[in-house]
């Protein structure tokens, strides 16, 4: 959780009681359904997570305030990115507002690469593909007219092929930072660099895999027992008093799985 880029530990939720339900569920139900949680985060994430929220990941590294003191925080998703780089075994990155309630198939784990579901060409890739257009250093595998409906959603990401994971994270990285590049992002507004994240998140990976010849899986093709929080949902009073009442019944059924039985 790299909380630089957004002024705020909590992100788009509505407010902090949102926040906290929707990263408590996420969090207690990966562990139930998944195992081991880890939290990658800055300083300030880590005070509202851990500190205030009470949340308890089985590890934090509290790494991205130096790992990426030197990335422009317009691109805000070079903390999710660093996380990946930094796993040395298969692992799954869930998104906060992503929360499971059932194991996933074996099929799944086991898949090189596996996300929570497929997105189709819109305006907000367009756009991205429109700035990017005048970047002078892309990715070799990049090609704005080689992915239309199989855009792949990272709400959830499961990577078992590693070397194809650090190639692909890599590529964004050098996109991002290297020298033939800096002109470029240096006359891009803050508004082009927030929105080309959307197509290196997303699109970029769909393009990797494509062009590797890796056949990715969809929790949505074989698994439902999920719910993911997209855009302004996670500010719809109607989800979010759902949410908060779900948040307060898990906790009251974890707490008193945790109270003594008295004779």
């Amino acid at each position: 959780q790299w909380s630089k880029p957004f002024g705020s530990t909590t992100g788009s939720f509505l407010n902090d009681e949102v926040a906290m339900a929707s990263w408590s569920l996420s969090v207690e139900n990966s562990k139930k359904y998944i195992g081991h949680v880890e939290l990658v985060c800055d300083d300030a994430s880590k005070q509202t997570l851990v500190d205030k929220f009470g949340i308890q990941f089985d590890k934090v590294h509290n790494i991205l305030d130096e790992a990426l003191q030197d990335i422009d925080s317009s691109f805000w998703v070079m903390g999710k990115f660093y996380a990946y780089l930094i796993q040395k075994e298969p692992f799954i990155h869930i998104d906060s507002d992503f929360i499971f309630f059932d194991n996933m198939p074996d099929e799944l784990l086991k898949s090189p690469f596996v996300f929570s579901n497929r997105e189709t060409i819109t305006p907000l890739y367009e756009a991205g593909m429109r700035i990017l257009k005048g970047c002078p250093v892309k990715p070799s595998y990049y090609d704005p007219k080689l992915c239309v409906n199989d855009i792949c959603c990272v709400g959830v990401i499961g990577i078992n092929d590693l070397q194809s994971m650090s190639e692909w994270v890599n590529s964004i990285f050098h996109l991002i930072t290297c020298p033939e590049n800096k002109q470029f992002w240096e006359l891009a507004s803050n508004r082009d660099k927030h929105a080309v994240c959307w197509l290196l998140e997303q699109y970029m990976v769909a393009n990797f895999v494509k062009s590797k010849q890796i056949t990715p899986m969809f929790l949505e093709d074989s698994f439902r027992a999920s719910q993911h929080l997209l855009g302004g949902s996670k500010r719809d009073p109607n989800v979010t008093d759902s949410l908060i009442k779900r948040h307060q019944f898990e906790n009251f059924v974890l707490q008193s799985s945790r109270k003594p039985t008295s004779h």
